[in-house]
């Protein structure tokens, strides 16, 4: 589980509150609204990064879904071929106390794998 840090975003620095070392000067008006113009501009353009990413995240979101459900109805199948190999005594009920367990397929064996020699 990913434990979420709450209340960096929010926290309050210098920068943030917009302290300043020196007191304001006479004639920094100019400089203020130049600052206030560049702030605004960087919050529309984080408002449309915010619309672009929650649209790319719903079709994010419907892809995972998509392959989501492809898995299941792939397990659902292979569970049904499992259970309809059984012989007809056992298909329906499991042992008495334990769960249904599915074959296992088998291993690739060691000679399928491809060697590559490392000498230096």
């Amino acid at each position: 589980m990913e434990q979420k840090i709450t209340g960096l975003i929010r926290l309050r620095t210098a920068q943030k509150a917009r302290l300043r070392a020196m007191p304001k000067q006479e004639g920094q008006e100019y400089l203020d609204m130049y600052l206030a113009q560049k702030r605004m501009q960087r919050h529309e353009r984080e408002r449309e990064n915010l619309g672009f990413r929650g649209q790319f995240i719903e079709e994010d979101k419907k892809l995972l879904l998509q392959d989501m459900r492809r898995v299941q109805r792939k397990l659902s199948k292979e569970l049904n071929a499992d259970i309809a190999a059984m012989p007809d005594d056992e298909a329906g009920k499991p042992e008495a106390g334990k769960p249904a367990v599915r074959k296992k397929k088998k291993a690739r064996s060691a000679r399928s794998m491809k060697k590559v020699q490392m000498d230096y």
